[in-house]
C-alpha cells in the first residue's frame, strides 16, 4: 500500500477510529498493550510502553523500516499521577527511544487536554493563554508538551475538551436516572467545554491529510466545539429531549455553590479559531447537535 507508515500509540475508544479510518490510505501500526483480535490493514503490536524492553522486542517485528508519522493518544491505566507519566512522560520517551529508524520519523501529533489550563473564572482561552495548572494531569501533561516542543522532529499537540459521544453517555445516563428516580441533579457552576469523538476523529485526520499533502499545521492546537456552556444548560436541554412532554416529575437541577467539589477542570471558555482556520469544519458545532444524535440513535 502506498502512503506514509504511520504509528498510532493506543488503540482506546479514539486511537482505534483514528487507525481504522488512516489505514484506508496508509500503512498503519498500532501499538497495545493487551491482544486484539486481528484487524484488516492494521499491524498490531503488542508493548507495554512504560517498559523498554517490551518496546525493543517489539518495534522490530512490526517496524521493519521505520515510521513517517507518529499519533500519540495513550490513555492512563489509572486517574492518578503515577497513571499519567507513565503513560504521558515516560510511555511517550521510551516509544521515542525504541523507534527503528528514528530518523524517518517526520512529525508527531500528541493528544493532549485542556486540563493544562488553570483559568476558573469564565476567562477565554486559546493556544496562546498561560498555563499553570494545578491538577496532576494538567502538570504532567504540559510537561510532556513541553519535553516534544524540544525535540528535534516537529510535533504538534491537540487539547481536547471534554470529548463525549460514542460510546461515552456518562451525562446522559446521569440525566436518565435523574428523571427515572425523581432526584435533583447538582450542576457544577461556570462554563464547561466539550467536542464530540466523531470532530476528535474528524481533526486528526483532518491534520493528518494536510501533513500529506505537504502543508505546514501548527505546533498546537484547542481541539473544542464552538460553544463553551454552563453545565445547568446542559442538563437541562438533556432532559428536554429525554422527556419531551413535561410532566409532574420534570427534572430538578440545582447548581452547586460549592464549585470546588464538582468542577475538575475549572471555568473556561475554550477558543477553537485557530482550529476552524486549519481548515477543519465541525460535524457538532455544539452539544446540542451532538447529544441530539446520540439521544435519537
Amino acid at each position: 500500500m502506498q502512503g506514509k507508515r504511520i504509528l498510532v500509540v493506543g488503540y482506546g475508544k479514539l486511537g482505534q477510529r483514528v487507525a481504522n479510518h488512516l489505514s484506508l490510505n496508509h500503512p498503519v501500526v498500532a501499538l497495545k498493550r493487551s491482544p486484539v483480535e486481528p484487524v484488516a490493514n492494521i499491524t498490531m503490536c503488542l508493548a507495554d510502553v512504560t517498559k523498554i524492553e517490551s518496546l525493543n522486542e517489539a518495534f522490530p517485528k512490526c517496524l521493519h523500516d521505520g515510521v513517517d508519522y507518529l499519533i500519540y493518544c495513550l490513555s492512563p491505566s489509572e486517574r492518578s499521577e503515577q497513571g499519567y507519566r507513565d503513560a504521558y512522560l515516560t510511555g511517550l520517551k521510551n516509544v521515542l527511544a525504541s523507534l527503528p529508524e528514528p530518523e524517518t520519523l517526520q512529525h508527531i501529533i500528541f493528544i493532549s487536554s485542556t486540563s493544562v489550563y488553570h483559568q476558573e473564572q469564565g476567562e477565554e482561552v486559546d493556544e496562546l493563554s498561560p498555563c499553570l495548572p494545578s491538577s496532576f494531569s494538567g502538570k504532567v501533561l504540559l510537561e510532556a508538551e513541553t519535553y516534544l516542543a524540544g525535540l528535534a522532529v516537529e510535533t504538534t499537540t491537540i487539547r481536547f475538551s471534554g470529548i463525549y459521544g460514542g460510546s461515552r453517555s456518562r451525562l446522559i445516563d446521569q440525566v436518565k436516572h435523574a428523571l427515572e428516580m425523581g432526584e435533583t441533579l447538582i450542576a457544577a457552576p461556570g462554563y464547561t467545554n466539550r467536542i464530540h469523538e466523531d470532530d476528535c476523529l474528524g481533526f486528526i485526520c483532518h491534520l493528518q491529510g494536510l501533513l500529506d499533502q505537504g502543508q505546514k499545521v501548527e505546533a498546537c492546537y484547542v481541539g473544542t466545539d464552538s460553544c463553551p456552556v454552563e453545565q445547568v444548560h446542559v442538563y437541562a436541554y438533556l432532559a428536554q429531549q429525554l422527556q419531551p412532554v413535561p410532566n409532574d416529575k420534570g427534572l430538578q437541577i440545582n447548581v452547586s455553590k460549592d464549585g470546588k467539589s464538582l468542577r475538575r477542570a475549572g471555568s473556561k471558555r475554550c477558543q477553537n479559531e485557530r482550529m476552524l482556520n486549519s481548515g477543519y469544519t465541525l460535524k457538532y458545532a455544539s452539544y446540542k447537535e451532538g447529544y441530539d444524535l446520540k439521544i435519537k440513535r
